[in-house]
């Protein structure tokens, strides 16, 4: 499956080359001038090589040939052609009956369930929201070594963002790329409830479709959104973050004011925070964490020498209120040491004391919590004395009660509930993660291969059988070196011995473990090209060409793969049918 599946991505990238690159060079082109059209198209193949300079340039196509002198008759006769292929169809449409044409290439019964999906979308500057399909498959093709793939696809055009209408946009594209949905075996999305949704979103459609498709939650969005919802989880946390927003905008709203904080501060610059960016909460901390002192000398420059009253008295504030206030250092030292909730919560919080302290010396500040005076109401005679028992709690015990327990147990629970997916995942996989199967008894291991086979069974077809991949596993240990525990380098371990009929059970299992994709990375990757493809000065460009490009921009690597000839012969083979049946030349 994975080799005729990189066999279909080789000719869909051959039919992207054709449909973005050289429709306007060859319209001229009749059956008896093929040796113009080779030349051209030859160009056209070597400029599209050069597309990352290029189109990353942002230079728009018709300035640069007016640049170069190009007569009114030239344009005149590029929009006649345009008008042409708008009308006929042209040479993009028979370029996408190319792209589609991918029978030949995908031999679904070849291996089962060898690839997994990735999506994710984004607005483009036509205020048109993008689709990116990567496919995620293991390669073994390559005689040396094994590995594991993630191919990008091309963007989609998606009208309805519904988890309904994504799904139906999901399904139509891999009918059309012939991309068989049943040997699905991975999904994964960001944590939009359009696309995660247990009960309407994506993942959920194309599980009542296919059931082998496990979905795994983007780790790296997890984790983020984890931190956002800690980092809102009570009013001390938000005001907290409040004020680390307010010192970064003070630095960077001025060019000089940015100066003064590099004079002072030599590290870590302020960072600002961002719902969507990773870690940025973290990083935010840690540029004040790290120099506290610097940053409050910077500070007391500013509201010394602005002539600005507001930037004065913000600047004073920000130093007072933050920097030498000895419950926001503690809460900084706290952030730190996120990563040991359980531990933390028991045990953590007079240590967490103690690091506030010494961050508060070296500020110079008294460190101990700010006593701020209660109103007291008149009781009436009906209500309980002991709801004033957190009236009489010290400063430090409701420091611990109204922040430290309530961000703690708001991350335990976040991560929880956001972690569900992998610990599902962790139950039905996790023997085999790191050589594990190694080291665990007979009866373990048998009960962990029958749950792993009654999960890739559907519809009386299983991918492995529960008997054979223990019988292969028991023989696997006493075969694998100790030093081999990862699941790519036990597949290239046991590569020589499939190949001559050996272990075939582990090699379907581990490569189905393997294309079941962590992150949505390629998916965000691809929107970086889609920013430099489609600018300002290019928002009229068609979706076809959106694709082609990204394709050949992110896929570069197959340029030099490419049989330029074979290209060239059928572009311009179909160019000369079109021609005739026109009655050019």
């Amino acid at each position: 499956m994975a080799k005729s599946l990189k066999g279909s991505i080789s000719k869909l990238f051959n039919a992207k080359i054709q449909k973005s690159g050289s429709s306007s060079q060859v319209e001229e082109a009749s059956g008896e001038d093929m040796n113009e059209v080779h030349v051209e198209l030859n160009e056209s193949v070597v400029a599209n090589e050069k597309f990352s300079e290029e189109e990353a340039s942002g230079e728009d196509m018709d300035e640069a040939h007016e640049s170069e002198g190009v007569d009114v008759a030239n344009d005149e006769f590029r929009e006649e052609h345009n008008e042409d292929n708008l009308r006929d169809g042209g040479v993009n449409e028979e370029a996408s009956v190319s792209m589609l044409d991918l029978e030949k290439d995908v031999d679904v019964n070849y291996d089962p369930g060898l690839w997994g999906i990735i999506n994710d979308t984004k607005k483009d500057l036509s205020h048109e929201e993008q689709m990116s399909i990567v496919i995620r498959c293991v390669d073994v093709e390559d005689a040396s070594e094994v590995k594991v793939e993630e191919f990008f696809l091309g963007f989609i055009k998606v009208d309805d963002t519904s988890g309904l209408g994504l799904f139906k946009r999901l399904e139509d594209t891999l009918v059309d790329l012939k991309l068989n949905i049943d040997d699905i075996r991975g999904q994964s999305y960001d944590n939009g409830a359009n696309m995660k949704g247990k009960h309407q979103g994506v993942q959920r459609r194309l599980l009542d479709v296919n059931p082998r498709a496990f979905y795994v939650p983007c780790g790296c969005h997890t984790l983020n959104l984890a931190l956002c919802d800690m980092a809102k989880s009570c009013v001390k946390a938000r005001n907290f973050f409040g004020y680390v927003q307010k010192i970064y905008t003070l630095f960077s709203g001025s060019t000089h004011r940015w100066d003064v904080l590099k004079t002072y501060v030599k590290g870590l610059s302020p960072k600002a925070l961002s719902v969507t960016r990773w870690e940025s909460h973290i990083e935010s901390v840690r540029a004040i964490r790290s120099q506290p002192e610097e940053l409050r000398d910077a500070l007391i420059e500013i509201s010394n020498t602005s002539k600005d009253d507001v930037v004065m008295a913000e600047a004073k504030g920000l130093c007072f209120n933050a920097l030498e206030d000895f419950e926001f250092l503690d809460k900084l030292v706290y952030l730190e040491l996120i990563l040991f909730f359980e531990e933390l919560r028991e045990d953590g919080f007079l240590d967490l004391i103690e690091e506030g302290k010494e961050l508060a010396k070296k500020v110079g500040i008294e460190p101990a919590f700010t006593v701020k005076r209660v109103v007291r109401r008149k009781k009436q005679f009906d209500e309980d004395v002991g709801e004033d028992a957190n009236e009489s709690q010290s400063p430090q015990e409701k420091f611990k009660v109204t922040y430290f327990y309530h961000i703690i147990d708001q991350a335990l629970t976040s991560l929880k509930d956001r972690f569900e997916q992998f610990q599902r995942y962790e139950e039905i996989f996790g023997f085999l993660l790191n050589g594990k199967f190694k080291s665990i008894s007979e009866d373990k291991l048998m009960e962990h291969c029958s749950q792993l086979q009654s999960f890739l069974e559907y519809k009386e077809h299983c991918d492995i059988y529960a008997d054979e991949l223990f019988q292969e596993l028991r023989y696997l240990k006493t075969l694998l070196p100790k030093d081999v525990t990862k699941s790519i380098d036990i597949l290239n371990t046991i590569k020589s011995y499939w190949e001559e009929g050996g272990f075939q059970t582990v090699w379907v299992t581990y490569r189905i473990l393997l294309t079941i994709p962590v992150t949505v990375a390629s998916a965000e990757r691809s929107f970086s090209k889609l920013k430099l493809i489609k600018t300002y000065l290019r928002t009229t460009m068609s979706q076809e060409r959106l694709s082609g490009l990204a394709m050949i921009s992110i896929e570069n690597e197959y340029l030099d793969k490419l049989n330029y000839d074979d290209l060239i012969e059928d572009f311009a083979s179909k160019n000369a049918r079109r021609s005739n049946f026109l009655g050019v030349g």
